[in-house]
């Protein structure tokens, strides 16, 4: 429930960064800071461990070109039955528009991992700050049914709050599935079945959410994606801040004041 979370990966962003800068400036470091039988990161936190896994394929295999970019701004585990749920809610207009408010179950079948982390405590299942919010499947799913969107918006107090999406995320249940983690890590999937009032189901399944290495997002849904976030900070200022981003290999200096 700490407010910090949502510094850890910005954090590690700006010291890979700052790190990147001072080496190219000629600043040095502890040569062994990994393998020294004293102080050594490897015992520290091991018998030892395997120091060539570090350099194995180094200038070759590049791993930020393996990272997950993330499509909407909650847990990572909650990602697939989002993107189930958009997909669902697809079908539920084109079905003549079915009402969202008229579904009466959700059931969601997903890795063991992201069951417990996202569908199982208080705060998962009956959310009230935003911060549970971000951390519940059951939340996020009632979000993209109703709204057709995951976005910061949808992560308000007053829309959390509302009763509206209270009433549907009661209805959506997550159990975790033995398949489906079988599959984790490799994959972070899960499925969904829509059971209607009138009786009408849709369903749908996903292997790997959106923004995954196996399932990248598009040119066009990762400038969305940077364009509702940067409208906290650069209100107005958006799309020159993303042609500059998109651009910055030309630009002597990045300077977004």
């Amino acid at each position: 429930g700490s407010s910090c979370k949502i510094l850890h990966t910005a954090r590690a962003a700006v010291n890979g960064l700052e790190a990147a800068f001072l080496a190219q400036a000629g600043m040095t470091g502890p040569e062994h800071i990994l393998d020294a039988a004293d102080g050594g990161l490897l015992t520290a936190m091991s018998d030892g461990g395997d120091i060539r896994q570090v350099s194995e394929g180094l200038g070759q295999v590049w791993e930020i070109l393996n990272m997950d970019r993330k499509p909407y701004p909650c847990c990572r585990s909650t990602h697939c039955a989002v993107d189930c749920a958009l997909e669902l809610r697809k079908q539920m207009m084109q079905d003549g528009g079915a009402d969202p408010e008229r579904i009466t179950r959700v059931q969601i079948r997903t890795y063991l991992v992201g069951y417990k982390q996202c569908a199982v405590s208080e705060g998962c299942l009956h959310p009230q700050p935003p911060l549970d919010a971000k951390f519940s499947t059951p939340y996020a799913v009632a979000a993209a049914l109703l709204y057709g969107r995951v976005t910061m918006e949808e992560f308000r107090a007053q829309v959390v709050a509302s009763a509206k999406i209270q009433a549907l995320l009661a209805k959506v249940q997550v159990e975790p599935d033995d398949g489906v983690t079988a599959r984790y890590p490799r994959h972070w999937g899960c499925s969904m079945k829509i059971i209607m009032e009138h009786g009408a189901v849709y369903e749908t399944e996903v292997q790997d959410p959106s923004g995954s290495a196996d399932r990248p997002l598009s040119r066009e849904q990762a400038v969305q994606n940077a364009r509702e976030l940067l409208g906290a900070a650069y209100a107005g200022r958006e799309e020159e801040v993303i042609r500059r981003i998109l651009n910055m290999k030309d630009q002597a200096t990045v300077d977004y004041e």
